[in-house]
């Protein structure tokens, strides 16, 4: 059963229920999703569902609390770590070049909940631009010079891979793959420190928080006890109703 009540101005809140027990609540204004822990009678969160495009690409809701955010370099620095992108470009210099920018990314971000972007020809691996000066908590975002860069390469007919890390190793957010929206040409890929990458592309459009909440009511999510399993079973459900690519390299 699907309960669906109002709390507050601009926040929504959703209790799914199964077997008229309380096992999911959804909550936007805020979008967090949260779940049901019965053994402690308490809320554990689970993902953001924010479906908000913008300038700033906000992941504090689909980032674990806890945890280390220590890059694990040996898994990064690894031949195998440069041969995951090898599913992306047939090109092994550009598979090579990702890998740089990728370990670029994270040596700068070790250790630290902060994330920088780096954009990246997809055809010949050439750097385009680049967000490396910001330091905010789980939140990087496009600059002015940024787009800029990113509309000339695209009126060249550029193909563009944006790369930015999770300290967390998470998915895309809805924001991060929302924001692919904005372009004509770009795909991204996350890159985690504990050496997890994820590749997305553009959705058809906007995916927004009720997507996200549906998509997790019908894959049963609830139900997975690994978070980041949780996270990958909803993606890919919104990757077919959307039409994008999502996969873990």
């Amino acid at each position: 059963m699907l309960a669906a009540f109002f709390s507050g101005v601009n926040r929504m809140q959703i209790l799914i229920k199964d077997n008229n027990k309380p096992i999911a609540v959804l909550y936007w204004g805020s979008t967090a999703v949260r779940k049901y822990n019965h053994h402690h009678d308490k809320l554990g969160r689970f993902a953001s569902a924010d479906g908000s495009s913008g300038d700033y690409i906000e992941e504090q809701g689909l980032r674990n609390k806890h945890g280390s955010n220590s890059v694990k370099w040996d898994v990064v620095k690894s031949k195998e770590y440069t041969k995951k992108f090898l599913a992306i470009t047939d090109n092994e210099y550009v598979a090579t070049q990702i890998a740089k920018f990728a370990r670029k990314a994270l040596l700068n971000r070790d250790g630290t909940e902060t994330e920088e972007m780096y954009a990246l020809d997809i055809n010949n691996g050439r750097l385009i631009t680049k967000v490396t000066d910001q330091n905010e908590i789980r939140r990087v975002g496009r600059t002015d010079r940024f787009k800029k860069l990113l509309n000339i390469a695209e009126s060249n007919n550029t193909n563009i891979l944006i790369i930015h890390n999770h300290p967390d190793s998470s998915v895309p957010s809805l924001a991060d793959i929302n924001a692919l929206l904005d372009n004509e040409r770009a795909a991204g890929i996350t890159v985690g420190h504990n050496g997890n990458v994820y590749y997305y592309t553009k959705p058809e459009s906007q995916i927004k928080a009720m997507d996200f909440s549906i998509a997790f009511m019908k894959t049963k999510a609830y139900n997975i006890v690994d978070e980041s399993m949780r996270r990958e079973e909803v993606l890919g459900y919104l990757s077919k109703k959307f039409k994008f690519r999502f996969e873990k390299l």
